[in-house]
């Protein structure tokens, strides 16, 4: 049975046994046992639970205005896979990568459905929704095709300042496109 663990003002779920859940990678760790059932990473069904921001139980001043988006995986590769390892890889980053997509859809198609409710019929969809722009901050397209799926285990330090000093030069260029004013909001449909 599929579970979100959720932490709000009616309940706390987030205990230190679902977050490891949430980390027990099937390939790595066994599940984690919580009141009797038994749970692990849901990479294929709500990764990461983004839509789950725009709940209608949330005021429309509880919800984001923007969601930054920290893109682990690959949308696109350089070289096709061949081999069989390279294409497990690869099989595993489109399934992180439709987990993701799916979330992103969904609010993308409430921002059009808010936006059309407007522009067409000039009024508010609901006084609770809101637009929210969405953008994604990748890796650099030189690290990510030197990358594969043991990467994402190895703990090397000289890897791990390679990775922190990646994402500090594409995050600092995001804000700087921020204000500017050019960044790439994403649009439905994408």
């Amino acid at each position: 049975e599929f579970r979100v663990f959720k932490s709000d003002a009616d309940r706390w779920e987030i205990t230190p046994d679902a977050l490891l859940a949430s980390a027990a990678l099937p390939m790595l760790f066994e599940a984690v046992e919580i009141e009797g059932k038994f749970y692990w990473d849901g990479l294929f069904s709500q990764n990461p639970p983004i839509h789950d921001l725009l709940s209608t139980s949330l005021r429309r001043d509880e919800k984001p205005d923007e969601i930054w988006i920290i893109q682990v995986n690959p949308e696109a590769v350089s070289a096709v896979p061949r081999t069989t390892p390279e294409i497990l890889d690869r099989r595993d980053e489109l399934g992180g990568n439709l987990s993701l997509n799916q979330e992103v859809r969904f609010i993308l198609r409430v921002n059009e459905l808010i936006r059309r409710q407007r522009d067409e019929h000039h009024v508010e969809l609901h006084p609770d929704f809101k637009e929210v722009r969405i953008a994604r901050i990748s890796l650099s397209a030189e690290l990510s095709s030197r990358l594969d799926a043991a990467s994402k285990m190895d703990r090397d330090p000289k890897l791990i300042r390679m990775l922190e000093a990646d994402g500090e030069r594409q995050a600092e260029a995001f804000l700087r496109r921020r204000a500017a004013g050019t960044v790439d909001w994403e649009i439905y449909p994408p």
